[in-house]
């Protein structure tokens, strides 16, 4: 063979080693691509497992407002709630996890990544806080009342001690609940006010929640009084016998239930308060 020739024999081996070669890296490629969709896969569900997990047990136990839930994740993951899962997602795949019910993915909030730390996995651990919808920021949050629509009566005849004006003395009565489904709330004191044409008006002395008086002295307009702490359960509402009375001769010459407005407040066991819109019952 002269100087510079290249015989067909060696240029088909050469073309045929090529061809192993080039085929040989695209089976390692290709596994190495499935093995590390499936191991990315794998870890994205233990992930979106372990954060359902702590949302459910929120959920159930209704234990607090606020936790911390401490989650060690690739950094190339992003979670988010999408109806009743958590979803677990990277590039443009993502696994899912359920969640107790579509209401927790409502009520849940992720505050983002607060001081992520390196352990010694090479893992990032991040803190976020969940708030689900069986707690409430305060018990004020999950207090309603509705005045329905409650009559204002006065009795006038009689001896003038034993005249009164009662705000709602008998049906229909305002109402008042609590909307949250895990949180009790305890009512410690009660501030009812009036306004508009007061002339002569005296003390609130009779402040009834639920057909027991809850007060044991009088009180004049925007004044405290401290209450006998009653509950209300989760999901449950007073409507029967809700009444405020002022009692003697003056309420029942003067009290004017066409101009006069009438509000309550409501302070809670974690001093929040609530006030209901001002009524005019006329």
């Amino acid at each position: 063979m002269k100087k510079g020739q290249v015989s067909v024999e060696f240029m088909v081996i050469a073309g045929v080693l090529a061809s192993i070669l080039l085929f040989s890296m695209f089976i390692f490629n290709e596994q190495n691509s499935t093995f590390g969709f499936t191991k990315k896969t794998a870890e994205a569900k233990v992930i979106a497992n372990k954060v359902a997990r702590m949302v459910n047990e929120i959920y159930v136990a209704g234990e607090g407002a606020d936790k911390n839930i401490l989650l060690g994740k690739e950094f190339d993951y992003n979670i988010s709630f999408a109806g009743n899962v958590v979803r677990v997602n990277w590039e443009d795949n993502f696994v899912d996890a359920p969640l107790v019910t579509s209401a927790v993915d409502q009520n849940v909030f992720v505050a983002g990544e607060e001081f992520p730390i390196i352990n010694s996995n090479g893992r990032i651990v991040f803190y976020y806080d969940a708030v689900v919808s069986n707690e409430c920021p305060t018990q004020a949050a999950c207090f309603s009342q509705a005045w329905n629509s409650a009559i204002f009566t006065c009795l006038s005849t009689g001896s003038p001690s034993g005249r009164y004006c009662t705000l709602a003395e008998t049906a229909p009565f305002w109402t008042i609940n609590n909307i949250s489904n895990g949180t009790t709330i305890t009512v410690t004191r009660i501030k009812v006010s009036w306004a508009g044409d007061t002339d002569g008006d005296t003390d609130v002395d009779v402040i009834t929640i639920n057909n027991v008086q809850r007060n044991s002295v009088a009180s004049v307009s925007g004044e405290w009084n401290d209450v006998t702490d009653f509950t209300i359960l989760p999901e449950e509402s007073f409507t029967s016998n809700n009444w405020i009375r002022w009692e003697g001769g003056s309420p029942s010459a003067n009290m004017d239930n066409e101009t006069e407005t009438y509000t309550i407040t409501f302070e809670f066991s974690d001093a929040s308060t609530y006030t209901t819109t001002g009524y005019n019952p006329a």
